[in-house]
């Protein structure tokens, strides 16, 4: 994948957090990351970056009292216009609209809430980069997204992210497994977090397991994990460790 194409994908996905991309698109891509985990971690990404910008930056200001009174009077007038109005004046097939003029500013303000994302210094990131040597998207039926999980360039580490505050039933555990492709029994990857994020270092069977594996899975064992080294409770989920 060429460079200028991730800047590109990147880009897609800040506008989509922030709000910027039109209906269509919006759809488009929703459609891809639910089968592109880079993209959704990018999309990932972007929504911390912007939670951030607002609890650190965006300070909340009380406007004037007039504009409150010159937004009412644009919305419901309180007397018909005598003369022509914007809409009457513009060409055919290019009407304004009740809240044409509401559009431009809109994207006006958004462009420059991206552009100060963008320009802002970025502090050095104490984890490993949120788009790693492999990934997987454990995801529901619903294509709601619950995990993310990376596996860092050298192999030594593993990140999962708890992307929609998932916890197990009452006592119980999701754990999480690398699938061999033959006979080989699973190999515990460990349990899955209710914090937002981890970090755990891998043990060399799980790197080997991880370098042979293509699909992760994730099944219901009691409180602690699985006593046996081997899923005791349903697989609840799966999902593909792509590179």
């Amino acid at each position: 994948m060429s460079t200028h194409y991730q800047r590109y994908r990147n880009e897609l996905a800040g506008a989509y957090v922030l709000g910027t991309l039109q209906a269509p698109a919006r759809r488009r891509l929703e459609q891809l990351q639910r089968g592109d985990a880079e993209l959704a971690a990018a999309i990932v990404f972007w929504e911390g970056q912007f939670a951030q910008l607002a609890l650190e930056q965006v300070v909340p200001v009380e406007p004037p009292a007039h504009i409150h009174a010159q937004l009412r009077q644009r919305i419901a007038p309180a007397k018909p216009a005598a003369v022509k109005t914007a809409s009457q004046n513009a060409p055919a097939g290019k009407q304004p609209g009740r809240f044409g003029w509401l559009f431009p500013t809109a994207a006006a303000l958004a462009a420059g809430f991206l552009l100060a994302v963008l320009l802002r210094p970025m502090p050095t990131p104490e984890l490993p980069p949120i788009l790693p040597a492999q990934l997987a998207l454990i995801s529901a039926e619903s294509g709601k997204q619950l995990w993310l999980i990376g596996i860092e360039p050298t192999g030594q580490r593993m990140e999962v992210r708890n992307l929609d505050a998932v916890t197990a039933p009452a006592d119980k555990d999701y754990q999480l497994w690398a699938l061999a492709k033959d006979d080989k029994p699973p190999v515990s990857l460990g349990l899955l977090p209710s914090d937002r994020i981890i970090e755990r270092q891998l043990s060399d069977a799980q790197k080997i397991a991880l370098a042979e594996t293509e699909t992760l899975a994730i099944s219901e064992e009691p409180k602690g994990g699985s006593s046996t080294g081997a899923p005791t409770g349903p697989v609840v989920y799966t999902a593909a460790l792509v590179l």
